[in-house]
């Protein structure tokens, strides 16, 4: 069966030559004062526009039959007059390619001048009685386009939008079916041990199951008012499964349209024929196999009868079966095959939203497929026919709750969510591998399958679909259970104390909030996919048979990640007050639990392996290696490159003046576990306005020579941002990193010490990291610049009370260095923690078993990325006032698990702000 890749639509085919049409009749219709035709060319103007805005499956088929009639109108005014009924009635057998390829063959320059000009004259010279019909037609087409558009924009929940896309009146039907299905298929489902001889089951205790499925492609809604779905049971060997028909009676007020239907076609029903199920008659079966479909009547006391004429089997199946992640390493879906599995699983989970049935949880390693008994079948393939477990037995695992209030999550609906990924699945033929962790808690769970599979649908975007044109419509199905946006909030519900008598209103409320979501859920996701199954695919019940085409693909076990040794610091910190409170007090007391807070960064790196450090190259006045806290030989072993672009041009590490070299001692303090890249680009501070060059040379030496590729440059140091100096070469080396390294260079830089000032520069270019100065108490310090630009939150940290043992280092080594407090300083200690947060993130996806999370770690090397993490590190201490304090923010995480979360909602506000 092929799929419509070639197939047209007159819609389509009238979008591409109504704007050129209405170009050539409106001048005409105008110079033959025909206001009649003039309003067809503005109709048809109008008409252009709504079809390229709507989407194919949101047009009801009568605008496609008038799109057609419209074509056939056009080309009627191009050859005007139409004499011959034969003519007319040859334009009416066309299909809209072919009227389309002749309108714009006629429309051609010399086409129009001989003759099609001359048609459209004398057609607008007719009287006004001739042109009427074909005028009301354009305005008919136009009306329905303009109130579709309106009904495209209205909630999901407003009377009439969508009218086409409303559920099928045979998938329609109370709640009450679910619940008398779930009642009799599990008594039905209940083990009677003594009929069985299969020691497997010996062990059985109290209430045990038969393992029961629910096949997805059922509940259907029948002639005799009732719904039938398709369920299959087996013992706990599954060698055999027994295939059921089970029919729920339904108690409803039909549309009228559904009554005369079911009135013209109803089968009555008799419940003296069937023969009455009895406990333990299932077990018999599956004992004794009849290798042939049952159907089972389920009345509404939960009684089962069994009619007498049962069916042969299409397949018969055996084994276990494999899950949907399996089955897509198995086989190479078709896009047919792709399309119809979508549409059946998003259209059973949408029938099946408002019951119990989703108690049981649907992933790609919930939905399972039979393959077939080889013993009766030659072939190897496996039945393209989906099931789900019911929320009972053996295979049953819980579901997520259904919606989610805490404010941290980023999709407050997991269920939807995991049937977003279970479509994106499908989509790209590959499973995501969510396996479950039961370190994890149900936020992180949430909120790292959330920003995965927000990662993988560009892939999806990207995907080549053998041609399909409309594989967008799929990724907009997809993309809408990624976006909660899309589902209305249940209300927070009151605390008792607060209710009163209003716990009825409350309830009330939540359920409109749950059947407007559900109503969401049909008419973005399920009804898109209804449209793609049904256009131009055959419609067929035969089950199609996927062959096999490789072994399965095993994830290999990674080892423990080392839960004890790092559970020491996590220890530590719950023990250590200053961690705790988020307060330190003292910069002193600061900068040592940032060296606790890295010995733990340092101690996860070791456990994942993690080998590729973090290089930060500080552009300052250079650095003395014989400063005494350089003598400790790893700290000397972490400075790693020299380059000295003054006239000086020094070989060897050399600092006159001191600042480089405090910033250095500064950063080292706080990231003790980096690579340290030090480029001299003055040789004093009141040589900085003359060295842009040099500065810019420094800027892409760092980033860009192959030995140094460093991931962070700190610039402590900053020109006074006046109107109209551009500072243009440092701009453009900036950029030029941006750039040639695919916006993975971070850059940070001081916002200066003038509060009558704007930001300096380069603090203020728009790929720079301005970091403003605090005291101990978060306060930012009045010296900051007070002209931060509109809008913008201001980054700050530490940036004065340094220890006195490291100002006496500094100043042994160079007695005349100001060591004053400032941004400066601010700059070289917020470098350290950006530094080490790259450092964490480099181990955390392998430490915490996490697969296909690097790339979400990896938007942390971007500009935004960082700030938005920095943010959600910082303290609010005054008006667009952010304290960066990461002893705050790892002293109210309990796990490594909480610091991830934060960092994919980090990630997931970025992502939202592009």
């Amino acid at each position: 069966m092929g799929h419509p890749k070639s197939r047209v639509f007159a819609s389509e085919m009238l979008a591409s030559v109504a704007s050129e049409a209405s170009d050539i009749l409106f001048p005409i219709a105008i110079a033959n004062m025909s206001a009649s035709a003039g309003e067809i060319a503005t109709r048809l103007r109008y008409i252009g526009g709504d079809l390229l805005e709507q989407q194919l499956y949101q047009l009801p088929p009568d605008i496609q039959s008038l799109c057609l009639q419209a074509l056939q109108d056009l080309l009627k005014i191009c050859k005007w007059p139409v004499l011959s009924t034969a003519v007319s009635h040859f334009h009416s057998s066309e299909s809209p390619q072919e009227l389309r390829d002749v309108l714009i063959r006629l429309c051609e320059k010399e086409q129009f001048n001989n003759g099609v000009q001359r048609s459209i004259t004398k057609f607008c010279q007719e009287r006004a009685d001739t042109i009427k019909p074909y005028q009301l037609r354009f305005v008919q087409l136009s009306d329905k386009l303009l109130k579709n558009a309106q009904e495209i924009g209205r909630s999901a929940n407003d009377a009439g939008p969508y009218l086409h896309l409303r559920p099928l009146g045979h998938d329609v039907y109370p709640d009450d079916v679910y619940k008398l299905l779930l009642q009799g298929i599990k008594s039905l489902a209940t083990c009677a041990h003594q009929y069985h001889n299969a020691p497997a089951l010996s062990g059985f205790t109290g209430d045990d199951w038969h393992t029961t499925m629910l096949c997805l492609n059922s509940g259907i809604r029948s002639e005799n008012k009732r719904a039938l779905f398709n369920i299959i049971t087996a013992t706990s060997e599954m060698v055999y499964w027994q295939e059921m028909g089970v029919t729920v009676p339904i108690k409803d007020i039909e549309p009228n349209d559904v009554q005369r239907h079911q009135q013209a076609k109803r089968v009555p029903f008799d419940p003296s024929k069937p023969s009455l199920m009895e406990y333990g008659d299932i077990c018999k079966r599956l004992e004794n196999p009849s290798y042939a479909k049952l159907y089972l009547d389920l009345d509404e006391d939960c009684q089962l009868c069994e009619r007498p004429d049962p069916v042969g089997l299409q397949h018969i199946i055996t084994g276990c079966g494999i899950n949907l992640s399996e089955l897509l390493s198995l086989t190479e879906l078709t896009v047919e095959h792709k399309i119809k599995l979508s549409y059946t699983v998003a259209r059973a989970f949408w029938q099946f939203y408002n019951s119990e049935l989703m108690n049981a949880r649907w992933t790609s390693e919930d939905i399972v497929f039979i393959p077939l008994n080889k013993e009766f079948s030659p072939t190897e393939g496996i039945p393209l026919r989906a099931f789900v477990p019911f929320p009972f037995g053996p295979r049953y695992k819980k579901s997520p709750q259904e919606f989610c209030q805490e404010n941290q999550f980023t999709h407050r609906y997991p269920r939807i969510l995991y049937l977003g990924i279970i479509l994106l699945e499908i989509g790209l033929g590959q499973a995501l591998r969510l396996e479950h962790n039961p370190k994890l808690s149900l936020l992180a769970h949430i909120n790292t399958a959330h920003a995965k599979a927000k990662m993988k649908l560009k892939e999806l975007d990207d995907a080549e679909w053998d041609g399909f044109r409309w594989k967008e419509y799929f990724v907009e199905a997809v993309r809408n259970c990624f976006d909660s946006t899309n589902f209305k909030k249940s209300p927070r519900l009151r605390s008792p104390r607060q209710r009163g008598g209003s716990e009825g209103a409350d309830n009330d409320a939540k359920d409109s909030a749950f059947l407007e979501r559900r109503d969401s859920l049909y008419q973005k996701v399920v009804a898109p996919l209804m449209w793609l199954a049904t256009t131009g695919f055959e419609d067929s019940e035969e089950v199609p048979l996927v062959p096999i085409r490789k072994k399965i693909r095993r994830q290999p076990t990674l080892a423990k990640n080392g839960d004890e040794e790092l559970q020491t610091f996590w220890n530590e910190i719950h023990a250590r007050p200053s961690l705790m409170s988020g307060s330190s007090i003292s910069t002193e007391g600061f900068l040592e639990d940032l060296q606790i807070i890295a010995g733990h960064i340092a101690r996860c790196r070791r456990l994942a392996k993690a080998t590729k450090p973090i290089r930060v190259a500080i552009l300052d006045t250079g650095c003395h290696r014989g400063l005494r806290f350089f003598q400790n030989p790893q700290r000397f072993n972490r400075l790693k490159g020299w380059k000295d672009f003054t006239s000086a041009g020094s070989e060897s590490e050399i600092d006159t003046f001191g600042h480089g070299t405090f910033m250095a001692r500064l950063l080292m303090h706080v990231a003790p576990i980096i690579d340290v890249y030090v480029v001299r680009v003055a040789e004093n501070t009141e040589d900085l306005e003359t060295q842009e060059n040099s500065i810019a040379k420094a800027i892409e030496f760092a980033a860009l020579d192959p030995d140094w590729n460093v991931d962070i440059i700190s610039m402590s140091f900053g020109f006074p941002n006046k109107p109209g100096v551009k500072h243009a070469v440092i701009s453009d080396a900036i950029d030029k990193i941006k750039k040639d390294r695919n916006d993975s260079v971070l850059f940070l830089a001081s916002a200066g010490n003038s509060w009558e000032r704007r930001v300096d520069f380069p603090a203020s270019h728009q790929e720079v990291i301005p970091i403003y100065a605090a005291d101990a108490t978060g306060a930012f310090l009045r010296s900051n610049p007070a002209r931060a630009g509109k809008g913008s939150e201001k980054l700050g940290t530490y940036g004065t009370d340094i220890p006195t043992s490291i100002l006496e280092e500094i100043q042994e080594a160079f007695p005349k260095a100001a060591l004053s407090a400032g941004t400066s300083l601010a700059t070289a200690i917020a470098a350290g923690i950006v530094a080490m947060m790259l450092s964490y993130i480099e181990a955390l996806p392998a430490l915490l078993q996490l697969r296909g999370f690097q790339e979400v770690c990896a938007k942390l090397y971007t500009k935004r990325g960082m700030e938005n993490m920095l943010h959600a590190m910082s303290l609010t201490t005054g008006y667009r006032q952010q304290f960066i304090n990461p002893v705050h923010f790892w002293g109210e995480k309990k796990t490594d698990v909480d610091v991830f979360i934060s960092i994919c909602s980090a990630v997931e506000k970025m992502n939202n702000e592009t």
